[in-house]
């Protein structure tokens, strides 16, 4: 291991706040619908369809984007760099090796980015030839120090 840290804990909550917020609105207006179409009866079908929605994005989502994840713990290590974070109560975690990633640079927020979307870069290719969503290290203490170790440790790897 060759460098840990974390990124805010604010961010993980705001997201998590956001998704059930979002799922809170879209029960509410299931069942406001059901209830406005002057079907009664059916506002136990419409709460028992709105928790069955938020039980299937609970167990389901954290899965389906690990590979996206780019806020928790980092662990960087001379072959690859980790993140793991608790999405709900699962705890998930992303794997990517350092060879397989675009070199890193440093963001103007601070940050320690792997590839960026927005200016069409990638942050890389895994061996089955899929591509690799951004990986960037939010909100780290000095990010030039850690800049340095994962340049050195991405130089190693290639």
């Amino acid at each position: 291991m060759l460098w840990t840290g974390e990124s805010p804990r604010s961010a993980a909550w705001k997201a998590w706040l956001r998704r059930l917020l979002g799922l809170a609105i879209m029960a509410g207006l299931l069942i406001l619908l059901r209830y406005l179409l002057g079907q009664p009866d059916y506002l136990l079908q419409g709460a028992i369809q709105a928790a069955a929605i938020f039980l299937f994005n609970s167990l389901i989502n954290p899965f389906m984007f690990r590979n996206q994840l780019t806020e928790g713990r980092y662990t960087v290590t001379n072959q690859r760099v980790l993140v793991e974070n608790r999405v709900y109560w699962f705890r998930i975690r992303r794997s990517e090796r350092l060879a397989a990633l675009a070199p890193p640079r440093l963001l103007d927020d601070g940050s320690v980015s792997f590839g960026n979307p927005r200016k069409g870069v990638l942050a890389g290719h895994r061996p089955n030839g899929l591509v690799i969503f951004e990986l960037t290290l939010r909100g780290i203490p000095e990010p030039e120090r850690v800049l340095e170790i994962v340049r050195e440790a991405h130089r190693q790897a290639r």
